[in-house]
């Protein structure tokens, strides 16, 4: 029934993968797996997709429908800062890591939109 009310794109409380990081290089992968690891110890469902074009990986999050996609490259880890893009609103600019993860946890506890 939440699949159908939903089309499969779920808010970010319900949906399996909650956020998605994209590396832009290998040297930004190793901090996208903390940043993963650190989101999981705080109940967050999110994962990394290393590996493969940031156009090609952001295509594929959109075909999965992952509620919050953030990029992240050399000059967002120096700023603390990630790229965000949600599925319902696209493209949100840069945000501070600790306000995504802060958003990311109010959203799913009272279940809104990021």
């Amino acid at each position: 029934m939440l699949t159908e009310q939903y089309a499969g794109a779920f808010p970010a409380w319900l949906a399996p993968v909650q956020v998605r990081l994209l590396p832009v290089n290998a040297a930004s992968e190793q901090y996208c797996l903390d940043l993963v690891a650190r989101m999981k110890g705080l109940g967050i469902r999110a994962q990394i997709a290393a590996g493969e074009k940031i156009g090609k990986g952001i295509r594929n999050a959109e075909v999965d429908k992952v509620p919050v996609v953030c990029v992240v490259g050399a000059r967002d880890i120096k700023a603390g800062m990630l790229s965000v893009r949600t599925y319902a609103a696209g493209e949100l600019g840069q945000m501070p890591v600790e306000d995504v993860v802060a958003r990311l946890q109010r959203c799913i506890a009272g279940r809104t939109d990021f």
